[in-house]
């Protein structure tokens, strides 16, 4: 199929970038700007209509919560210049974040899973201006705390294992959220990836589970860009809905 095609030669050529690009003399800084300039590319040719995408930068909240610094972040369209341009960008008004990286290892995942962590998702507030049900909002972002930003952990080389999700796993059940620190997608180009997947368990109540996909027996290694883009382009549609009430940020002046 097109798709199909189309995806695969999206992680060839992505690749292909960064192995032109790549010498023996490169220092790391250096190195990792590539990384992130490729995806961020891909990312503005398939989702700039719907997102400001932007390389480098922290989540805060109102209250002065800050994450850690992220390789990649995609905030709604609408979202204000004046916080990009201090390369801050408040929490109700992002949807995606990205960490990109040339080598992917164990201990990498798990730093990656601490930068998730570090995203603030306790303190925020939206305004619907009374055209929403109060109920239907308080539903929705409760959706939105424990489902965004969507998270992707993405690496040209490296390794990835399947017995790494249970040191995942142990370290997620020191979040305060366990629903939103994991990335969604792990991804090691053309090799494989681990995918987070939502359901309700046995009880009715919200549960998640990983699973690893190697590309050593599956072609479509390119599915992981599809992944991405139908994710991302759910999120976006929630701006509609959750309208950011930036009047705490401005209050703390006061």
């Amino acid at each position: 199929m097109f798709f199909k095609e189309y995806f695969n030669s999206v992680a060839d050529i992505i690749q292909a970038k960064f192995k032109g690009h790549i010498s023996l003399n490169q220092n790391n800084a250096d190195r990792g700007e590539l990384c992130e300039i490729f995806i961020k590319d891909f990312l503005f040719e398939t989702m700039g209509d719907s997102f400001k995408i932007a390389r480098g930068g922290k989540i805060i909240d109102w209250k002065g919560n800050h994450s850690k610094q992220l390789d990649v972040i995609l905030t709604a369209k609408k979202s204000l210049k004046l916080f990009s341009d201090k390369g801050i960008y408040p929490t109700e008004t992002v949807y995606g974040a990205i960490s990109i990286t040339s080598t992917l290892s164990k201990k990498k995942i798990l730093d990656c899973c601490k930068e998730f962590m570090s995203i603030p998702k306790e303190n925020f507030q939206f305004s619907t201006e009374g055209y929403i049900d109060q109920e239907y909002l308080e539903q929705t972002a409760n959706v939105w705390k424990n489902s965004v930003p969507y998270k992707v952990v993405f690496a040209y080389g490296g390794s990835l294992k399947e017995d790494w999700i249970k040191d995942i796993l142990k370290l997620n059940k020191t979040s305060i959220n366990p629903y939103n620190t994991i990335p969604d997608l792990i991804i090691l180009n053309k090799k494989g990836f681990i995918e987070k997947s939502f359901f309700k368990n046995k009880e009715g109540k919200l549960d998640f589970k990983l699973q690893y996909i190697s590309f050593e027996k599956y072609d479509y290694y390119g599915v992981v860009f599809a992944k991405m883009l139908f994710h991302l382009n759910a999120f976006s549609h929630e701006e509609i809905i959750l309208k950011p009430d930036l009047s705490y940020y401005f209050n703390q002046d006061l």
